[in-house]
């Protein structure tokens, strides 16, 4: 199986991005994510399975064999499964296009950019969601912010 992770220097090797989305799903801050939390982030990253095969996903990544997994079980569990970790990969590998520094951040004008590269009409409204996805007003995008504004969006994660 191929690395479906974004190859970069920076972030290549560990489990950043994977990190990341345990921890924006993880709304309580309790170190666990809840069945009704992994079904939320696997569906919010593309996975597209259906709440029973979730379950069945859950029991198969939870070595504890409770209703929740820790973050560990979660890295562990998408690394060794090629269907969750290639059906979850679109929103990495769309933030790792932009990121050519390997720092897990990109520059707003570099998203602009990239984005009139692929032939996106970056007008007024794409300006604006850019520029609310910065939340931090430091001129740059991580993964966390893109990642969050994406659950936000979707309903996923209180805004």
């Amino acid at each position: 199986m191929g690395n479906i992770l974004p190859r970069n220097q920076g972030w290549e090797g560990d489990d950043r991005y994977l990190q990341v989305e345990f921890r924006l799903m993880d709304t309580d801050k309790d170190g666990l994510l809840s069945t009704g939390e992994l079904i939320k982030l696997l569906l919010a990253l593309g996975f597209g399975g259906d709440e029973e095969k979730t379950e069945l996903l859950l029991k198969e990544m939870n070595k504890e064999r409770d209703d929740t997994i820790s973050e560990d079980e979660y890295v562990e569990a998408v690394k060794s499964n090629e269907e969750i970790l290639i059906k979850t990969s679109k929103l990495r590998a769309i933030f790792g296009s932009f990121d050519d520094t390997n720092d897990g951040k990109v520059s707003k004008s570099k998203i602009k950019k990239g984005l009139r590269v692929m032939e996106y009409d970056v007008d007024e409204a794409m300006e604006k969601a850019i520029e609310e996805t910065d939340s931090d007003k430091d001129g740059f995008v991580t993964y966390d912010e893109f990642l969050g504004k994406h659950l936000k969006n979707k309903g996923f994660i209180p805004k």
